[in-house]
């Protein structure tokens, strides 16, 4: 068993309430073992991630030289004990723990011929499809996202201005809406509860900077990264958590999702093989929707429908073609 690693760059451009973010590099991992190649990827995003790109280079040291003690093991085996195992090669590289994480399910899931979902830890019974929400900036984009068939649309949220929402509410009654504040809303909790009863189903994500709890629909996202017993406090008040597997990791976001009802899934604009590992957990933990934004399209990705994400049989692992340097 032996990792190789392919440094790429992901080009973006993205501005929230608090910064803006442009292109970054990221390292693409490939673990090669009996005849298989198990995909990954560590892009942390700078002024988020709580990582670097360095602590990921570090980290990959480490794991390699211990990474072929952890057994793939038959299909029945449980893999959360090896999952567990890699995480505790990596403390101090949320970033590196997913991308090897995810080669490791990858390969194994090739190996058992399975597709990736249905060799994660989650329900019995797997989601056979997963629906998206698509995040838009105009009136425009709204209703060509609604007329591809997408039923849940997201909203970032400046200066206290919630007239794109009201835009879209009066042409959409019954779409629910994700309003995100990246924790810079003034209004007072009282002020967000009279808007939100008018907007009809929607949700306020991460609204003031103090996570805390709120009379109007909440949901939480970056304060979630913190330690496991003041994630599990937030998420009893919080009505819905945002789940970003690569800096939470794979096996703690699928049991925060077992221990709440409503759980979205999400990303940190990382590239094609993220967002794919990304898709396949939300299959694997049922969730109630999942943000995967735009695939490039030199990337050849099995089967994401524009409006959800389907889970089929007729791959194994990631299902991703991908040729890696090395």
């Amino acid at each position: 068993m032996r990792l190789t690693q392919t440094e790429r760059t992901i080009e973006l451009k993205h501005r929230d309430a608090n910064r803006s973010y442009g292109s970054r590099p990221s390292i693409e991992l490939a673990l090669h073992h009996e005849g298989v190649i198990g995909l990954g990827e560590a892009s942390p995003l700078p002024g988020y991630s709580p990582d670097t790109l360095d602590d990921v280079r570090d980290a990959l040291v480490a794991i390699e030289s211990a990474l072929g003690e952890i057994p793939f093991g038959p299909p029945a085996h449980d893999p959360r004990p090896a999952l567990r195992a890699i995480a505790a090669l990596a403390p101090g590289s949320p970033a590196a723990r997913f991308a090897v994480q995810c080669a490791w399910l990858d390969a194994r899931a090739q190996l058992l011929k399975r597709p990736f979902h249905l060799t994660l830890p989650g329900p019995r019974f797997a989601a056979k499809h997963v629906p998206t929400t698509a995040m838009v900036r105009s009136l425009t984009e709204a209703e060509r996202a609604r007329e591809r068939g997408v039923q849940r649309l997201k909203v970032k949220i400046f200066d206290d201005d919630f007239s794109l929402a009201h835009a879209i509410r009066a042409r959409a009654p019954e779409i629910p809406l994700r309003l995100d504040a990246n924790g810079a809303l003034t209004l007072s909790p009282e002020e967000v509860a009279s808007i939100t009863d008018t907007l009809g189903p929607c949700v306020i994500e991460e609204p003031y900077a103090q996570a805390r709890a709120c009379p109007f629909p909440l949901a939480l996202d970056e304060s979630l990264i913190t330690t496991r017993e003041e994630q599990e406090r937030l998420a009893g008040f919080a009505d819905m958590l945002i789940l970003k597997p690569t800096t939470l990791g794979l096996l703690r976001c699928a049991e925060l999702a077992e221990a709440h009802p409503h759980v979205v899934l999400t990303h940190t604009f990382e590239g094609p093989i993220a967002r794919a590992a990304i898709a396949e957990l939300a299959l694997a933990i049922s969730a109630m929707a999942v943000s995967l934004g735009a695939l490039p399209d030199s990337v050849i990705v099995k089967a994401f429908a524009d409006v959800g994400v389907v889970g089929t049989i007729g791959y194994h692992g990631l299902g991703l073609q991908r040729e890696l340097d090395g």
